[in-house]
């Protein structure tokens, strides 16, 4: 005889079931339809377009005809495997997927609309924001307080007026895509007091020398914190021009012997690319050197600039060398 699974059973397989499975189960099923509001939805990443509502590997989209299509993507493919009625937006998905008090919790969430209506009585517990192109406080009023401080954020360069923002400073990380536009008092006076101690620039402009002399000459005059640690890559910036930057980087500031990085707990520096390290008053010093990265099987080389502590340095490269 077949043993029948108790609800509080069920409740658990349904809210840690992928969630294009349990979609898929509660379609087939009336009475679950009926209790489905009730389970946590639990996604790894959540995409939030006008048009396209993605569920970790499950895709809602409104096709130009105004019907809505379901999608499961698996193994880089997409395949449909159901057509709904037709809607004149995608209000009533989100309604029904996140919002009438579900409680949602996702690793991720991308937003990418424009304007907010389709987000109504929808909060999100959520790890890490990405993009939030509705402007910054548009996207916190559907994210649950308990979220913060976040892991990370992933936002635009050119937003660097929110960058004082409490939810920002207190992100674990920080990533700032765009191009530099150096000519702007205002938005350098805003990357030079970033607070956050973990910091990755993703330019789509060229990496520029005279950008990063900004940074340290800046973290010289004011002793930045110690474990702040900031990361430049650009795909438009050359492997050789990355060596050439280091080079002029160290001929202006270095001042120490080829072998000053000796026990840098560092897998990833590039040891045939010119590096040096900074004094910061007695306790500290800045590091810099070039660093390879392996990003969504892409590799990329970036420039790292770190704070260390004077002591606990010196004291790594003695167990180096012996």
């Amino acid at each position: 005889m077949t043993a029948i699974l108790s609800y509080p059973g069920l409740k658990c397989v349904l809210e840690f079931l992928d969630a294009g499975k349990r979609i898929h189960i509660i379609f087939r099923t009336p009475w679950l339809q009926k209790v489905d509001k009730k389970i946590p939805l639990r996604l790894e990443n959540l995409y939030l377009y006008e048009k396209c509502l993605w569920l970790s590997k499950l895709a809602v989209k409104l096709n130009s005809a105004g019907e809505i299509e379901l999608h499961i993507c698996q193994d880089n493919k997409n395949k449909k495997f159901r057509l709904l009625k037709q809607v004149e937006s995608l209000e009533p998905v989100y309604s029904y997927y996140l919002g009438g008090g579900k409680r949602v919790y996702a690793d991720e969430v991308h937003f990418t609309l424009s304007k907010s209506d389709l987000l109504q009585n929808v909060s999100l517990r959520i790890n890490k924001l990405y993009h939030p192109f509705l402007g910054l406080e548009s996207s916190l009023s559907f994210i649950d307080p308990k979220s913060f401080p976040l892991k990370k954020i992933k936002m635009s360069i050119f937003d660097f007026k929110n960058l004082d923002h409490p939810v920002i400073r207190s992100a674990e990380y920080l990533i700032l895509n765009g191009n530099y536009d150096e000519d702007g008092e205002d938005f350098r006076k805003s990357l030079n007091k970033i607070s956050n101690k973990n910091v990755l620039f993703k330019l789509y402009d060229d990496l520029k020398t005279a950008n990063l002399k900004s940074y340290i000459n800046y973290w010289k005059q004011n002793e930045k914190e110690m474990g702040t640690h900031f990361e430049f890559m650009s795909h438009y910036t050359k492997n050789n021009d990355i060596y050439n930057i280091l080079s002029e980087l160290k001929e202006e500031f270095g001042r120490l012997p080829e072998n000053n990085l000796v026990g840098v707990d560092e897998q990833r520096i590039i040891l045939s690319y010119p590096s040096f390290s900074i004094p910061l008053g007695s306790t500290s010093k800045i590091l810099v050197y070039g660093a390879d990265t392996s990003t969504n099987g892409r590799n990329e080389q970036r420039i790292v600039m770190k704070v260390v502590s004077i002591a606990a340095f010196n004291s790594t490269a003695q167990n180096f060398v012996q």
